[in-house]
């Protein structure tokens, strides 16, 4: 889905009504803390914390109003079923990924400016996430998944980081003094993140194309582009088929000329993407493994390496 889609999908009159209404919601409730919470600055974070808060439970749960609550589905498979495992492990970084790791990242942001504390943030935001996710089928807005949980509070890191960053240069700029141990903990934690994202991404896609490329071998080797011509799109069908199926549907094209064939399969993990090309020329067939341009270039009659 398109990100012009997707803004078409969620932007209902519902959901504009209730926007409003959260901004007003927001005001109030900041006028009557307003005491309790003291310096002006204080309010401004609490408002925009019950914004985001709103912002949430419109985009999630108020889009539209439910017809009825289903309360059977408290005992039943929408609540209880597989939670969406199967799209957390496909690993498609999708419009709707990045629109909830966009809808949590002010939720982060202000409660960590509020709160100052950035992983009580992040546990909020994954308990509120939680809490949608099993609301949601009772009103029939969704049906529970654990993709969005990742994301809502990957939204919410991020966010926090980001107030976390903003304090610390303040504090930098402010107090004319620069504290080591709260930078080095805050790049510390950075470097962790990125490594985690960018590793265990880069496994993923790497660990689906090497088992990819052991059954094309498997299947066929020992065969030539004569054996290409005659039997790829007949013979060889269904085999294709169940290869593309069992490693999890990658996209796929191909080439073919007098002297070689190519079929490329991509796989996408989150950050990574691998590949694997099954090549057949005139007394062989070989598999090319590839990474990043090498999986999105236009295949061409390339000698192998």
């Amino acid at each position: 889905m398109t990100v012009d889609n997707y803004l078409v999908h969620f932007l209902t009159p519902t959901l504009v009504w209730s926007v409003g209404l959260t901004a007003l919601v927001a005001a109030v409730a900041t006028w009557t803390s307003r005491r309790r919470l003291g310096s002006r600055l204080r309010q401004m974070q609490f408002f925009a914390l019950v914004i985001s808060v709103g912002l949430i439970l419109s985009a999630t749960l108020l889009r539209e109003f439910p017809r009825e609550v289903c309360w059977g589905c408290l005992a039943g498979p929408a609540v209880w079923g597989d939670w969406g495992l199967q799209r957390l492990i496909d690993g498609a970084l999708t419009t709707e990924v990045r629109f909830n790791v966009a809808l949590f990242m002010p939720f982060g942001l202000s409660a960590t400016l509020l709160w100052k504390a950035p992983f009580r943030a992040t546990g909020a935001a994954a308990l509120l996430s939680g809490a949608i996710e099993l609301i949601q089928p009772l009103l029939g807005a969704g049906t529970n998944d654990m993709l969005d949980i990742a994301s809502n509070t990957l939204g919410a890191f991020l966010g926090a980081g980001t107030a976390v960053l903003i304090r610390l240069t303040w504090d930098t700029a402010t107090k004319r003094q620069f504290d080591r141990r709260r930078w080095a903990r805050f790049l510390a934690v950075v470097a962790i993140t990125v490594t985690t994202a960018l590793g265990g991404s880069a496994w993923g896609a790497s660990s689906r194309q090497l088992a990819g490329a052991r059954q094309l071998d498997a299947m066929f080797e020992g065969t030539t582009l004569d054996d290409h011509q005659r039997d790829h799109d007949s013979a060889w069908l269904p085999t294709r088929e169940t290869f593309w199926k069992a490693h999890r549907m990658p996209f796929s094209d191909s080439y073919a000329d007098k002297t070689v064939a190519l079929d490329r399969y991509t796989w996408e993990f989150y950050l990574a993407t691998r590949c694997v090309t099954a090549r057949w020329e005139d007394h062989s067939f070989s598999t090319v493994l590839g990474s990043g341009d090498q999986c999105t270039q236009r295949l061409a009659a390339r000698r192998t390496p």
